[in-house]
């Protein structure tokens, strides 16, 4: 598992609730002609989709109109209220589905007719150029990071809370060795191997990370299963960047290296 998995909270996912338990109020009907008032839950069809910080449904409604269910799991470097501001402003923009209903443990989504790309998709030079022109546009877009700034809690760049993260997981580990190995003939070892780690992280901080450079708003968790190609009413193609859960600050080249990790390895 790399760091930024790591930062993440990929291992410590929890999926709290059962789809069986949720209730979707009847209050949705007037929210969209999307949603129908007919029928209770027996007569909608779920079928899930994806499980990762969210547990992804779509929903078939009576009227034969679909929507996507995304129900939050619990991950500690997670905080949906951030994400569901960001994908509201997004939203409004044009760049985002549009948010149909939301409340502190799920949301629902429009349904958009698209696929997932997958991982040979992105190899190909004319969608390289799509997606290489969304991730720019999230970058500059100058009104949507003034309207998406406010909410955001953390003005540091993404990176560096995922280097203080990786040395803070550093730390525990370590102490916890050190605790075991006691006054054995290995703690000298120990000892070098922490003073060598902590060299290592501040070599990191201060020669790798860019200093002085721009923030930009950044996804920071882009990847093909991130991306949704559609065709428009006038045949063009267009992209979707979706998941906003990691949505912050960041140097620009962090979304372009995490994309490139994903599609090289």
């Amino acid at each position: 598992m790399c760091i930024r998995d790591r930062y993440m909270g990929y291992e410590d996912i929890k999926m709290v609730q059962d789809i069986d338990s949720l209730s979707i109020p009847d209050s949705l009907a007037p929210l969209s002609p999307a949603l129908s008032k007919e029928g209770d839950s027996s007569t909608r069809k779920w079928t899930l989709l994806h499980v990762g910080t969210n547990t992804n449904y779509l929903l078939e409604w009576v009227n034969g109109t679909k929507s996507v269910l995304k129900l939050y799991n619990f991950c500690s470097k997670v905080d949906h209220n951030i994400e569901i501001g960001v994908i509201e402003v997004l939203s409004e923009m044009g760049l985002y589905p549009k948010v149909i209903y939301k409340c502190p443990s799920y949301r629902i989504e429009e349904y958009i007719e698209s696929a997932q790309l997958e991982l040979f998709d992105v190899r190909k030079p004319a969608m390289m150029l799509l997606v290489a022109e969304l991730i720019s546009g999230l970058h500059h877009n100058a009104p949507l990071r003034e309207l998406v700034n406010p909410l955001l809690t953390s003005k540091d760049a993404f990176i560096l809370n995922v280097c203080k993260n990786w040395l803070e997981d550093f730390k525990t580990q370590y102490e916890t060795i050190k605790n075991k190995i006691g006054e054995s003939k290995h703690k000298p070892l120990i000892e070098q191997l922490g003073q060598l780690f902590k060299k290592e992280y501040q070599d990191i901080i201060t020669t790798l990370l860019p200093q002085g450079r721009e923030l930009v708003l950044s996804h920071n968790d882009i990847s093909p299963a991130n991306l949704l190609s559609f065709t428009e009413k006038d045949g063009h193609n267009k992209l979707y960047l979706i998941d906003y859960e990691y949505c912050a600050l960041n140097y620009r080249g962090y979304d372009l290296a995490v994309l490139i990790e994903d599609i090289v390895t």
